[in-house]
């Protein structure tokens, strides 16, 4: 059984776990991704990534993806409504 990291480590959102999410196991460890741009990020140099995150003080790489920039502009947009 594998460990679940629930904050996309590439762009730091955190990700509900559902039968739906988009997941990738690398090393025992299964982590969840808030897009598939993400993914595919994680999946081009995965021990990188773990390698990064491991030696960090961030849970995530630090790229922000269009999920994250589209949460970012909707939450901004009902913050001056």
């Amino acid at each position: 059984m594998s460990t679940i990291i629930r904050v996309d480590p590439i762009c730091g959102m955190v990700v509900e776990p559902s039968a739906s999410a988009i997941c990738c196991t690398y090393a025992g460890w299964t982590y969840l991704f808030c897009c598939q741009d993400c993914l595919e990020r994680f999946q081009q140099a995965p021990e990188t990534c773990v390698v990064y995150l491991a030696h960090s003080r961030s849970a995530h790489v630090g790229h922000m993806c269009r999920q994250q920039r589209k949460s970012w502009q909707s939450q901004a947009q009902g913050d001056f409504r």
